[in-house]
Formats: structure tokens, C-alpha cells, sequence
């Protein structure tokens, strides 16, 4: 949802921001504030970490499917089918289920195209190091917000690119040294920005899949009771938007009709 926010209008302009200024733009906080106003960058720094693990979960996995593609290599003949099935994915984390979660980069899907094209002559993804090198482009980082149920104020452009570099660089010292600290354990959980959510006592995390789908599964029944047909979101959009403003609320109306469209994926989650 785009930001009537004056303040904002400046960054559209912008082609490139870091983790830190996408964070905050995601957060609702002016960028340029940002050594100004460190009561509010808690929010900001649950952001930070949710991106970069996306990223890494998207490495991750990536690599898993080139693994594959790899071992089925050593007898293809044997594998064709397999090999086959594989190489005509266009984008791999949507055969995950934690696909939701996934943040793909512009570096991450150059090398998963080339493994698919000639997995004889690039037998294993070429490393990627997602702390020092991942670039998002604007289209898969909107994609990503609205999968995990971030109301973001902010809409980022398709051409625009979010830069996540050293972590270290955009955290104060002490955050700095605590990572520094983390480096020889094991790899960051995935539930970790929810655990940092709650240690600095952030509520207003994205919710889960697992959550969104129970709660549209709730608006189903709901509108159902109702009379509102959700199965036509754009109609149903301005019906329930005008209950809103009864109820002195402002929900955009694409806004509202962008989680009605979701109900069904939402209702055959539930019932698996």
C-alpha cells in the first residue's frame, strides 16, 4: 500500500536502498531519521532479521535443489524423468512448502537458471553469501511483504532494488558484537526474528502462514453469516469497506480485497 505520507515521496525516487532504509520504509519510518529516532528502530531491526532470513531460506534451498540435479547427474539416463522435472521449474522455492517464507535474490536465481540450462557443465549452485551480496528487486520484495502479512506503508517500484549487505553494518556495536558472537554456532533458527520480536517486546510481528489462513478461514465463516460473497472480492471489497467506516476505520478498499482473494488458497490450507 503506498504511503500518502508527504515525507515519503522522496524515496520513490530512490533506485537503491540498504536493509536499514527498507526496513524502516517498511516500518512506517522516515529513513533520514534514523540516528534520530532509536525508540522506533525495534521494529525496524525485527525487519532487518526477517528479510535476511528469508534470504537465507532461499539459499538454502536453492542449494538443495541443485544438490539434486547433481546426484541425479550420475545416472541420467537412469534419472531423465526426475532430471527433467527438476530443470523446468522456473522458480524453485515455489515447490517448497515454505515457499511463503522465501525472499529470492537477483544472484540467487542467475545461478539456479544456469544449473537448470547445463547441469552437466555447472553441476552445483556457485556459492552465495546472502549477508554480503543478495539484491532484491522491488517486484519480489512487495511479493514477499504481502505473502507474509506485512502491512508495509511503503510501495516499493519494480526497478527499485533493496541491498542486504553485512548486517553488522546497519546494527549498532553492541548488536554488532552479540552477532559476532553467534557466527561460530550453529546457523541462525528461522523463528528467530519472532524470539527477537518478543525479547525487545515488538507484538506486531507478520503473522505466520499457519495464522493468516486460520484468520481468513474466520472472515469466510464470518462473511458467509453475513451475506457477503467473498468469491466476488472486488464487490465484496466495497461492502465491507463501507461497514468500516461505520465502525470509524480507514482499510483501503484494494487492500481488503487483496486478503479476500486469498480465502480460498487460505480454506484448502485448513482443510489438508
Amino acid at each position: 500500500m503506498k504511503s500518502n505520507h508527504g515525507f515519503l515521496k522522496h524515496w520513490e525516487l530512490i533506485q537503491q536502498f540498504d536493509l536499514l532504509d527498507a526496513a524502516m520504509l517498511m516500518a512506517g519510518i522516515e529513513p533520514s531519521t534514523k540516528n534520530k529516532q532509536s525508540e522506533l528502530n525495534g521494529r525496524v531491526e525485527v525487519y532487518e532479521r526477517a528479510i535476511a532470513e528469508a534470504i537465507q531460506r532461499a539459499n538454502e534451498y536453492a542449494w538443495h535443489h541443485a544438490r539434486q540435479i547433481d546426484m541425479l547427474m550420475l545416472d541420467s539416463k537412469i534419472n531423465e524423468d526426475a532430471l527433467n522435472s527438476l530443470r523446468g521449474v522456473s522458480e524453485i522455492w515455489e515447490i517448497s512448502g515454505q515457499y511463503d517464507q522465501f525472499l529470492p535474490t537477483l544472484e540467487i536465481r542467475q545461478s539456479v537458471v544456469r544449473v537448470n540450462e547445463d547441469p552437466e557443465n555447472v553441476p552445483i549452485l556457485l556459492p552465495i553469501d546472502p549477508w554480503y551480496t543478495a539484491t532484491v528487486y522491488g517486484n519480489d520484495f512487495n511479493e514477499w511483504i504481502q505473502r507474509i502479512g506485512i502491512e508495509s506503508e511503503f510501495f516499493f517500484k519494480h526497478t527499485q532494488a533493496i541491498l542486504v549487505t553485512t548486517r553488522s553494518d546497519n546494527w549498532d556495536s553492541e548488536q554488532s558484537r552479540l552477532e559476532a558472537e553467534k557466527r561460530s554456532e550453529a546457523a541462525i533458527p528461522l523463528e528467530s526474528a519472532n524470539a527477537f520480536a518478543e525479547k525487545i517486546g515488538i507484538s506486531d510481528m507478520p503473522l505466520s502462514t499457519r495464522e493468516r489462513n486460520t484468520l481468513l478461514s474466520i472472515i469466510a465463516v464470518l462473511s458467509k453469516e453475513a451475506k457477503i460473497d467473498y468469491s466476488r472480492p472486488a464487490k465484496a471489497a466495497s461492502l465491507i469497506k463501507d461497514l468500516t467506516i461505520q465502525l470509524g476505520l480507514n482499510v483501503g478498499e484494494s487492500t481488503i480485497e487483496g486478503h479476500l482473494k486469498r480465502i480460498p488458497d487460505a480454506l484448502e490450507a485448513r482443510m489438508k
